[in-house]
């Protein structure tokens, strides 16, 4: 039972869009925080001597670490928000209880489960649109929020009726921006069975058929170091550019040569404008090169359209943190991934060009599980299932981990 909780409390983490209004919060994935939370005192209740594991302690402390920058750059522009300021506890409390509940927890198995799970969503809607024309919206169902599911008034030569679809999610690209890690870190991981292999694909062919540009650009990513790593795979990746171009092409047409005489249509404009203002803004002075705007407030003291993290995590941290949080983000992204191999560099890429938040508890969910794999894959550690070892003492046996 406990596990199933876990598992459950880490799928309600990822219900990041499911958005609430009237609280102004992503209801679901802070219940799932509090959920992995309360698990975690349950076990400290039962199991005293229950500590942080000493492998994820610097993730543990990231957040607080991210805090303390924060407030540096308070005392420069004297502005704060006690959203940014709960958002911080609610990561922390996540970070942590992963930290202490680390040995209970099967990543593989999360990360596996999230994918099908969400991938399965997203298909259902496919299904139900393309082929009966039922517009089924899950966020309209189960929250404040309605997907926008932008289709224009192109007509699909293969698909019809045309619009984009996001499963969970509130738009195609962020579905492409939660979903996209995952798959990478599941490719990185480097499992050989074909369940593996065949959960790696539902979730590239999901983001493909996402018909969102970021999607394509991770789906791109993940397929290119597998076409350079796995001659094996080569000609299956082959096979699949001319469906892949078949279905994109039209869409790419109708964005980016249909409608040229605007230039916001493609939504590669306002990410340029954005990108720009972020980098005039942080040469304005000594403070904003060093801290940013502040990681405590979300004012905006230039006007653009969108999000600042329309134009990926790294402007996003040069923004609100400076030079020197985006250091810390990227120390932090290199240790949780090196593990992995040359693969993790897709699971590194894609967060970084991705339009992710760091106040997103799935984010710290994503950070941990690859931090948790790559562990696993050096043999430097080994959950519950695997036995109660370290490299410490007893060092696991890699078979072992691979027939569990």
């Amino acid at each position: 039972m406990v596990l199933v909780a876990l598992y459950l409390a880490c799928f309600f983490i990822s219900l990041q869009s499911l958005y609430f209004y009237s609280l102004s919060a992503p209801l679901y994935s802070v219940l799932g925080v509090l959920w992995l939370f309360g698990i975690a005192l349950l076990s400290l209740l039962r199991h005293p001597n229950l500590t942080i594991q000493r492998q994820f302690a610097y993730i543990a402390f990231s957040p607080l670490i991210f805090l303390f920058v924060a407030i540096l750059s308070y005392f420069l522009r004297m502005d704060a928000e006690f959203n940014r300021i709960l958002s911080f506890s609610i990561i922390t409390l996540l970070t942590l209880s992963y930290a202490m509940l680390a040995r209970k927890i099967d990543p593989l198995k999360i990360v596996s489960l999230l994918i099908v799970l969400h991938s399965s969503v997203f298909f259902l809607q496919f299904v139900l649109f393309y082929a009966f024309g039922v517009d089924f919206d899950p966020l309209d169902l189960l929250s404040e929020v309605s997907q926008r599911g932008w289709g224009g008034s192109l007509n699909h030569a293969a698909l019809g009726g045309f619009r984009r679809l996001g499963g969970l999610y509130s738009e195609p690209g962020t579905y492409g921006t939660f979903v996209g890690p995952l798959v990478a870190l599941l490719f990185a991981f480097g499992d050989k069975s074909k369940g593996q292999g065949y959960i790696i694909g539902l979730g590239l062919v999901s983001l493909v058929l996402t018909f969102s540009i970021f999607s394509w650009i991770f789906a791109a990513i993940i397929a290119s170091f597998q076409f350079l790593t796995s001659f094996k795979r080569f000609f299956i990746i082959l096979a699949a550019i001319p469906g892949a171009v078949w279905l994109a092409l039209p869409y790419i047409r109708y964005r980016f040569l249909s409608y040229n005489s605007n230039p916001d249509f493609s939504g590669v404009s306002f990410r340029e404008e954005i990108a720009a203002s972020v980098l005039d803004f942080i040469i304005s002075g000594v403070g904003e090169m060093l801290f940013g705007s502040g990681l405590l407030t979300s004012e905006v003291p230039f006007e653009f359209s969108g999000a600042i993290n329309d134009a990926g995590l790294v402007f996003f941290m040069l923004y609100s943190s400076g030079v020197v949080g985006t250091l810390i983000l990227l120390h932090l992204i290199y240790v949780v991934t090196r593990n992995l191999g040359y693969k993790g560099a897709t699971v590194a890429l894609i967060l970084l060009i991705s339009k992710i938040s760091i106040f997103a508890p799935m984010f710290w969910l994503i950070i941990a599980l690859a931090l948790h794999l790559g562990l696993i894959k050096r043999r430097s550690f080994a959950s519950d299932r695997w036995g109660w070892r370290d490299h410490e003492d007893k060092r696991p046996s890699f078979s072992r981990l691979r027939q569990a």
